[in-house]
């Protein structure tokens, strides 16, 4: 790192804990370590949510909140805080190119996933975050540079110039893109991969059809095509939030997704009964990028006792089964448990965390591409237990799961 001379002191002391990225999952972690009595610091790069709000820029997915991230919600004493901002779903309804759709539940009644704003989670999280007295967040802070060696972090402000801040244990929770896991790869501490799927996705609102019942709307939709999808989960509102995936190699590329009318007409053709519920598209939307799909893994998630990755800095998985919230909040779940019952070092503690969830985050990485076969019919399942069930209403480990998921061959059996 360069010298310090010139740069400015933060006007607070030392903090023992310092969290990179205020999204869900770093103010989770960020309440989780308050409890534990450090004083935690958490920077992030964007703008202030709570002030400012969070811009939508047409890629806010909805999050899929099964029993693993609530059951860690729950004992932290936030899923109080969402009882406003989530829609319950019992069931799977799949939109066949041909024919109605076909309504599955689940199996009981509280087998339930929750569907959920990213930003009205994120919101939740925070005020619970900064309603300690122990955590303090910055924004506009983008992380430039980390010296593991002297556990400081270079930070660039708008306002301030560079900023350094100095830690006792630092958490990368900054998302797929991670500069903690990219500075812990640069400097040969990990080996990490960042991927590109051959896929990329758009978003868009469909206002919940004329005389469809609640329990139809209350349910993950999935229209599911060759070498595409379409999949929408419930508002608190009444519409639905959808998301459009295609293959890169597909005919249908969004690169003649361009008007408001090639749109209507694409829907018209390979979803035609959500054409009647579909927002009307404007030209701005349609010329809106798509955005990426995104994989991220790396070899260690931590480094000595001073460094862990949690959520999509550790393992960023691929949408197509709604596990990278889960993932991530399972992440601080099991790091509270660790840190509740310290029977050997902080080092050892956080070598056994990052084995733990090194192994979790490969399963679900794994588990979810094998649901993409699913929703584009390349590969037909045989009967047996749901990869959705099994993944979130029977208590398994995701390497339970994958064990149990046809020796990789991507069929049940």
């Amino acid at each position: 790192m360069p010298e310090r001379d010139s740069v400015r002191p933060r006007p607070y002391a030392r903090p023992e804990a310092l969290v990179v990225g205020a999204g869900p999952v770093g103010c989770l972690i960020a309440g989780i370590l308050a409890r534990h009595g450090y004083q935690v610091v958490v920077c992030e790069q964007r703008p202030h949510f709570i002030e400012k709000g969070i811009a939508e820029e047409g890629r806010t997915i909805n999050l899929s909140l099964s029993p693993r991230g609530m059951s860690v919600l729950i004992a932290q004493g936030c899923a109080v805080h969402l009882k406003d901002f989530v829609v319950g779903m019992g069931a799977r309804v799949v939109h066949p190119r041909h024919g109605s759709a076909r309504r599955t539940a689940y199996g009981k009644p509280e087998w339930q996933n929750f569907s959920v704003s990213r930003r009205e989670l994120n919101r939740v999280l925070m005020r619970d975050a900064v309603n300690r007295p122990n955590v303090h967040i910055e924004f506009d802070m983008r992380c430039a540079a980390i010296d593991f060696t002297r556990r400081e972090a270079k930070f660039v402000t708008r306002q301030e110039g560079e900023i350094y801040i100095s830690y006792d244990l630092l958490v990368g929770a900054d998302g797929a893109t991670s500069q903690v896991r990219n500075e812990l790869s640069r400097q040969g501490l990990t080996q990490s991969r960042l991927r590109r799927l051959n896929a990329t996705y758009k978003e868009f609102e469909l206002r919940s059809g004329a005389g469809m019942a609640e329990s139809d709307w209350a349910a993950i939709h999935v229209w599911p095509r060759n070498g595409f999808f379409l999949v929408a989960l419930p508002n608190v509102d009444g519409s639905l939030r959808a998301t459009l995936v295609i293959s890169d190699g597909h005919a249908e590329h969004f690169s003649k997704l361009l008007t408001s009318a090639a749109l209507t007409a694409f829907f018209r053709r390979h979803f035609p009964d959500s054409v009647e519920s579909l927002r009307p598209v404007t030209e701005r939307e349609a010329l809106r990028r798509p955005a990426p799909l995104l994989t991220a893994s790396c070899s260690a998630l931590t480094y000595q006792d001073s460094v862990l990755l949690v959520g999509d800095a550790a393992h960023t998985v691929a949408p197509f089964l709604g596990q990278g919230i889960n993932l991530g909040f399972e992440d601080c779940g099991v790091l509270d448990q660790l840190l509740s019952a310290p029977s050997h070092s902080l080092s050892d503690l956080l070598r056994d965390y990052g084995q733990r969830r090194k192994q979790a985050g490969d399963a679900a990485s794994d588990l979810s591409l094998a649901n993409f076969a699913e929703l584009t019919e390349v590969r037909r399942l045989r009967t047996g237990t749901p990869l959705p069930v099994l993944v979130n209403f029977l208590g398994l480990s995701y390497e339970e799961v994958l064990r149990r998921y046809s020796g990789g061959s991507g069929l049940y059996r």
